[in-house]
């Protein structure tokens, strides 16, 4: 079978801004070098691309990019963001390598990072989200487009192991990119959002729970010394609500910050070497935690706003927390770079969505992920949609004669009662019926296939109907075609439709659909209105509409699809004693996304028993879906709700 890969049609939510320079200065200026005002300096892939970072930056005027080292004539990636009182550069030279330019202005219209689709012979480097094979460059990101975590991602067009794609992401929250042992440095944070008297809490931020994992939604994997340092990170983080630190026998160990819609684990398990805690965030709404912990022996990574000499950390703190673009810092002691002798004090702060490094690779393509324009999800409007061959049921409002169906919704509309309608005619006895009715959700109680029948909706509504909440059976929807992927159920194809914001409506073809080859297809789709473009009967089928987007969704899927197989894309099998062990491995592997279970003798002997947990690069659902008597597959319940723990703190353990 044909494995299908959802292709999306993506766009940016705003077309690219017109150049509008300062002071009547070209855009950019080839081979011009603006010396002196340095910001800071970022790595980005391209002078346009630096330009778009300048205008974001609340202080720069204007940038330089440098393209090559002048030394070594190898390509470089510099760009320098500068300033200066008047606004403009006080010198200007002329430099082959280097390409300047302004500041766009600093209005809503002009900061929308509107950057080159990919860029050649660019590698990207960041911390890694995901990694996986994939086809071409437009499926790496289309990938990256639909994961939130994503950012930017580089793909390998070729190599000894195919076609590689890296899902990539750099901080953008208050926290260093990297931490590296330097000894004799001491790093913290600004203190700009310690609390203070009854502002400070306690309570569950004070306890840390030996030998037990925290399960919710991964936020972010990071490498720290010890349990302090990463409650730090998860303080530090403005989505993070717990956290787990894994002990291993290194010098660094894992630190997982995750989060869930309650705020608390969703599920509390036992396990060794795994101490997990609470943010330190206090319920004031808006705060961000205090990251009061100073570290000596490490050096914290990031953007360079200014080095400055210090006497004391305790100096070096206080110019952090009173530099508003100061986020951390780390005082290196004094040595021969400076005659008085004090110690340097590096302010810096997170590089945000952008690469923390760019290299020149001819074997690579890399580039960002994509806006999707989500304003049409609030646009659909199903009420204007008619239904043939399907009848409404609920409470009989009225029963009347109609000439048509148009006429009968136009008779519900006008009744004040009537919310929905079903318009009956028979041919041989030459009867048309308009049946009128309402319920007390506002939608059918129930919807029924019927032949010589058509409903609808009345057109007078107090809002706009709730049509996430309705699916239409044996009705195929139809208007521009975003992509196809494979749902075991039709509640899959929701979610799916759900989390890729293009999508408005989608058709599903259930496990009962007469060809093997397009059983369990899932076609998203959008239009105009958000509604459909024709309604047709097709058994088999159904269709629906997106629910309403409200961030990311990360549902309970708790269902068992009993003789279905999600062959392919396996991370790894083992032998298990049950479904449900099956299922609680791949709940506790962070990269399970779906699992198969032979409980019956297979095509192979040694299949009996045997969990295959499965992953994809892009979208956590299975490319192939075969109907197999024997077999029963499944998801991971990390979304599922389970039992608290209320242990005891024990030790704060360390690398």
């Amino acid at each position: 079978m044909l494995v299908v890969i959802l292709t999306l049609q993506l766009s940016l939510v705003l077309a690219c801004p017109p150049e509008s320079p300062s002071g009547g200065d070209p855009p950019l200026q080839p081979s011009v070098d603006f010396p002196g005002g340095d910001l800071l300096v970022t790595p980005s892939p391209d002078e346009a691309s630096c330009q778009i970072l300048c205008t974001n930056h609340p202080d720069c005027d204007f940038f330089s990019y440098h393209s090559v080292d002048p030394g070594t004539g190898q390509r470089r990636f510099d760009c320098h963001l500068k300033t200066s009182e008047p606004g403009v550069p006080e010198t200007r030279k002329p430099n082959s390598g280097v390409t300047s330019g302004f500041s766009l202005p600093k209005t809503p219209e002009y900061l929308t990072r509107c950057l080159a689709p990919s860029y050649d012979g660019v590698e990207f480097v960041g911390n890694v989200l995901s990694f996986g094979f994939v086809t071409s460059r437009e499926e790496c990101e289309a990938s990256c487009t639909r994961n939130p975590g994503c950012q930017f991602y580089t793909y390998y067009p070729a190599g000894s192991t195919g076609q590689r794609c890296y899902l990539q992401f750099s901080t953008n929250f208050p926290s260093p990119p990297n931490i590296t042992v330097t000894p004799g440095a001491q790093s913290g944070f600004s203190q700009r959002g310690c609390c203070t008297g009854d502002q400070c809490v306690s309570g569950c931020a004070d306890l840390l729970f030996p030998h037990t994992l925290f399960s919710g939604r991964l936020i972010s994997t990071c490498r720290t010394p010890d349990t302090q340092s990463c409650q730090q990170r998860c303080t530090q983080h403005p989505l993070c609500h717990f956290f787990t630190f894994s002990l291993h026998q290194s010098l660094w160990c894992e630190c997982y910050l995750k989060s869930s819609e309650s705020g608390l684990p969703e599920n509390v398990t036992s396990e060794e070497n795994m101490y997990s805690g609470f943010t330190k965030t206090p319920t004031q709404p808006g705060f961000l935690g205090c990251a009061d912990l100073l570290v000596p022996g490490l050096d914290y990574s990031g953007l360079l706003v200014v080095d400055v000499e210090v006497d004391d950390v305790e100096q070096c703190r206080q110019l952090c927390t009173s530099y508003d673009r100061c986020q951390f810092f780390t005082l290196r002691p004094g040595d021969s770079h400076t005659a008085s002798g004090m110690s340097i004090c590096s302010l810096r702060r997170s590089p945000g969505n952008i690469p923390t490094a760019v290299r020149p690779l001819e074997a690579a393509v890399s580039g960002f992920s994509l806006q999707y324009n989500t304003l049409q999800k609030g646009s659909q409007n199903c009420s204007s949609v008619l239904y043939p061959e399907l009848e409404f049921l609920g409470l009989d409002v009225m029963d009347t004669s109609s000439p048509d169906v148009e006429n009968c919704r136009s008779s519900c509309t006008e009744h004040p009662d009537c919310k929905f309608f079903t318009f009956y005619w028979d041919p041989d006895i030459e009867s048309y019926r308009c049946r009128m009715r309402t319920s007390a959700m506002g939608g059918p109680e129930d919807i029924f296939q019927a032949t010589n029948a058509t409903s609808g909706f009345s057109l007078k509504t107090t809002g706009p109907l709730d049509c996430s909440s309705l699916l239409f059976p044996n009705t195929s929807f139809t208007g521009d075609l975003i992509g196809y992927i494979m749902a075991p159920d039709v509640s899959h194809c929701q979610r799916l439709c759900t989390q890729n914001p293009p999508c408005q409506f989608f058709t599903h073809l259930s496990v009962d659909w007469t060809l093997d080859e397009r059983r369990f297809f899932c076609f998203l789709q959008s239009g105009v209105r958000g509604a459909p473009d024709n309604v047709s009967y097709l058994p088999h089928a159904i269709s629906g509409f997106s629910k309403p987007l409200s961030g990311v969704h990360h549902e309970c899927v708790a269902v068992e699809y009993e003789d279905l197989n999600f062959p392919g894309s396996e991370e790894r099998s083992l032998k298990t004693t049950s479904y449900r062990e099956c299922q609680d491995i791949c709940t506790q592997d962070s990269l399970c996304q779906f699992f198969t279970f032979f409980n019956r003798l297979g095509l192979l002997p040694d299949q009996l028993n045997t969990c295959y947990l499965k992953s994809l690069l892009s979208i956590p659902l299975p490319q192939i879906i075969k109907y197999s008597p024997g077999v029963t597959s499944g998801f991971p319940q990390r979304s599922c709700k389970g039992p608290a723990s209320d242990s005891p703190p024990d030790v704060l353990p360390s690398c």
